[in-house]
């Protein structure tokens, strides 16, 4: 399960920025006319659910609409940048544990 997770990391990133790049284009008019949608699907829902730690604030302290778009664009760059930093950093390493000579984990 961990190859196949250390494997699919980068395909499940690049899914997570297109997920997450969609989800800001259904929350803007323009973002609709661009997926060629009408203005009655504007939706902040996807956007909520991919910033998820960062849009309990819009929703805690009840932000006006253009605030709350900000706030989920920048809490999705932060959860972007912290996603690519564990994706880069994890990798599979099948080698025990070092031990020192009592045999204890380091």
């Amino acid at each position: 399960m961990i190859r196949l997770l250390s494997r699919l990391r980068w395909p499940l990133f690049a899914a997570y920025v297109l997920a997450g790049a969609a989800a800001v284009m259904v929350a803007t008019p323009i973002g609709l006319s661009a997926l060629g949608l009408s203005l009655d699907c504007l939706s902040f829902l996807p956007a909520r659910i991919l910033t998820a730690p960062w849009s309990l604030v819009p929703l805690m302290a009840g932000l006006d609409s253009v605030t709350t778009l900000a706030v989920f664009i920048i809490g999705y760059g932060f959860n972007v940048a912290l996603l690519m930093v564990v994706a880069r950093e994890w990798t599979y390493d099948p080698s025990p544990p070092a031990t020192d000579e009592e045999g204890s984990a380091l």
